[in-house]
């Protein structure tokens, strides 16, 4: 029998079994990170917080608009005009420096987590 339907369409847009994997971690991840800063509000710890969750929220639409390969990570090369325009650095050197600072990976980019690092020293 001969289908009517293009099957390979369904296949490319079905995500792979990794790639939900990862979409868990992610949700996962940002829902302890939000579960603790509220649990610190909560115990008079708000001192220890850095972002409550409509700034997290406000920085990682900032995250997401310099990352436009939609890697989740950023280089020198997107971060050099913000952190420069901002204040934050003065020269392509000390962004890059920066990036090395917070870099817990040793890949010369830095994830969102690393990013509040650079944001919020």
């Amino acid at each position: 029998l001969e289908s009517k339907y293009d099957v390979s369409q369904f296949e490319k847009s079905t995500p792979s079994l990794d790639e939900k994997k990862e979409k868990y971690d992610d949700a996962l991840g940002i829902m302890r990170e939000s579960m603790k800063r509220r649990w610190l509000r909560k115990h008079g710890k708000k001192n220890y917080i850095d972002f409550d969750d409509a700034e997290r929220d406000q920085m990682k639409k900032a995250f997401d608009s310099l990352d436009q390969k939609k890697s989740g990570k950023l280089g020198v090369d997107q971060l050099e005009e913000p952190l420069i325009g901002l204040l934050i650095a003065k020269s392509r050197e000390e962004v890059q420096e920066l990036i090395d600072e917070v870099d817990d990976d040793g890949s010369h980019t830095i994830e969102f987590e690393e990013f509040l690092a650079v944001i919020n020293p």
